[in-house]
C-alpha cells in the first residue's frame, strides 16, 4: 500500500461523494464529530463520517508522512447502510479498492 494510491483513492472517494449529492459544505458540530462509536454511528450519517473524520485523518496521515493503518475493511459497514441505496454505487466502488490496497 502505497501513500499516493491512498492520496489517489480519497479524491476519487471526495469525487463520488460529490457525483452522489452527500457531499456537505458545514461540517456537523463539534460535539457530532466526537464520538467515540465505531464510524460515530451515533451522531453522524456514514457519507458524513466518510468526509468529515475518514478523508481529513488519511490526507493528514499522507501529509505527515505517518504509518498509515493497514488490514481495515470499510465496506461491509457500508453495504449495510446503503443495501437500499443506490446513489451511493460509486462510493462503493471507492471503498472497495480502498479495502483491497489495505490489505
Amino acid at each position: 500500500m502505497t501513500a499516493a494510491t491512498i492520496f489517489t483513492l480519497l479524491q476519487q472517494l471526495e469525487e463520488a461523494l460529490r457525483a452522489s449529492g452527500a457531499w456537505q459544505d458545514s461540517a456537523p458540530d463539534e460535539q457530532a464529530l466526537q464520538s467515540t462509536q465505531p464510524f460515530a454511528i451515533d451522531t453522524l450519517a456514514p457519507h458524513e463520517w466518510l468526509q468529515w473524520i475518514f478523508v481529513p485523518r488519511m490526507q493528514q496521515m499522507i501529509e505527515r508522512q505517518m504509518t498509515l493503518p493497514a488490514g481495515f475493511t470499510l465496506s461491509p459497514y457500508f453495504e449495510e447502510a446503503w443495501k437500499e441505496r443506490q446513489e451511493f454505487a460509486a462510493v462503493m466502488q471507492v471503498l472497495y479498492q480502498l479495502d483491497k490496497v489495505s490489505l
